[in-house]
């Protein structure tokens, strides 16, 4: 999964980034590093400045790097402003299916009301250096822009208008998707219980929404009781006789006393071997919420 974030300057999105980071242990890519990796090699005559020109100049570059990540299914952070207002056109819905997008914005009333809390937060994460040219008319403007171009574009914007730890908490928390599965009895009771912690599934068209970080809500398809878990890990196979060579059985479902015959036939009466063919397998690990 690609986490995409994107906004004005002083917005946060380093902020958000590194929370992400922390949280959920994905790499992360600055696209202002690769600028400026790019212009002080000399690979460019662009400078900082060029604003416009670097967008065109680096989207190809970021663009391409997220196809690989989500081809490979490793996860990534990609931040920073170089983001064209139209980018989902850039990617068929195989890629944009695994690309979950956030933009950030400040209100003209909240630049107004913490303009110099605004920038005595601009280095928190990266040393910003001097930063004079930032005025509250620049720094306005500069959101106003952004905040309209991403929504001409249909994109969801999340701006800031009063509380800033309330509303960036809550765009993290947008950023990942309650999905809903059926689950017998026995299997559901184990990971009720803590002993099973990695669900089997195809990798199919469903899955594939999967992230990590997203929730899971069970239904026991006998008691119609529910519960739901957080996803920590996605592990990819071509079949379940790779999964089940690299992955703990115990964990999978299995117990003490029928882990010793678990074989990867026994999914066939969950899924075909066409299927399994087709899609390839996943394991789930999910933790209790």
């Amino acid at each position: 999964m690609i986490i995409l974030i994107t906004g004005a300057s002083h917005t946060g999105k380093t902020v958000l980034s590194q929370r992400l980071l922390v949280n959920y242990h994905f790499p992360y890519l600055s696209i202002d590093h690769l600028k400026m990796g790019l212009i002080r090699s000399g690979n460019t005559s662009l400078t900082p400045d060029d604003d416009d020109e670097l967008t065109e100049y680096l989207w190809p570059i970021v663009r391409e790097m997220i196809k690989t990540a989500i081809e490979n299914c490793q996860n990534m952070i990609v931040e920073g402003c170089y983001i064209p207002f139209d980018w989902r056109k850039d990617f068929k819905e195989e890629y944009a299916s695994q690309i979950r997008f956030v933009c950030l914005g400040l209100s003209d009333a909240y630049i107004d009301a913490h303009f110099a809390d605004i920038t005595a937060h601009g280095s928190d994460v990266e040393s910003r250096g001097e930063d004079s040219d930032c005025t509250a008319q620049w720094l306005k403007e500069a959101n106003r822009a952004t905040i309209e171009g991403f929504r001409r574009a249909g994109e969801p914007v999340t701006v800031v208008e009063d509380d800033y730890a309330k509303t960036i908490a809550e765009a993290e928390e947008r950023l990942f998707i309650t999905h809903s599965m059926q689950l017998q009895s026995v299997p559901f009771a184990m990971i009720k219980a803590g002993t099973k912690t990695i669900e089997l599934r195809l990798y199919d068209e469903k899955r594939r929404k999967i992230g990590v970080g997203d929730r899971i809500e069970f239904t026991d398809t006998e008691t119609g009781e529910r519960m739901t878990v957080r996803v920590l890990r996605l592990s990819v196979f071509d079949s379940f006789a790779e999964l089940y060579q690299k992955l703990p059985l115990l964990a999978c479902g299995y117990t003490e006393e029928d882990v010793a015959t678990a074989a990867p036939e026994d999914m066939d009466s969950y899924y075909t071997p066409e299927e399994q063919q087709k899609y390839g397998v996943v394991g789930i690990t999910i933790a209790l919420v």
